[in-house]
């Protein structure tokens, strides 16, 4: 995996777990957006490998994993359905225990990707 890769994916994952440390605690609650992002514009992997020009996210450490673009086959896909009927128009995201499982789930995915022995030179 290449630097720019490496790092997107490790910023991602740091996102993904402090996503979950805002929601842990707060099942059945409104949350703001703000402690909750889940948008594809949030998201660093997007940003390097489906925002600049590659749509089809050729090169994402994630397409690479499930054969698939757009985070499909992920634990994401489980959080945008949950999510986005409920939450697209609105400035707070209401927690369900299924939101916090497949954010965790996707904490989980995340770091299984991570090479432990850090990018490629």
């Amino acid at each position: 995996m290449n630097k720019i890769a490496y790092d997107a994916l490790v910023a991602s994952y740091h996102k993904w777990r402090q996503n979950l440390e805002n929601i842990k605690d707060k099942e059945g609650q409104w949350v703001d957006k703000e402690l909750y992002r889940y948008c594809v514009f949030d998201c660093p992997l997007c940003f390097h490998f489906a925002m600049q020009g590659a749509y089809g996210c050729g090169g994402c450490p994630i397409k690479e994993k499930t054969g698939v673009r757009s985070c499909q086959d992920t634990p994401y896909q489980r959080i945008y359905i949950e999510v986005s009927p409920n939450n697209e128009t609105r400035s707070k995201i209401y927690v369900t225990k299924e939101l916090i499982t497949q954010t965790r789930n996707e904490v989980q995915f995340l770091g299984s990707l991570i090479p432990k022995g850090g990018p490629d030179e």
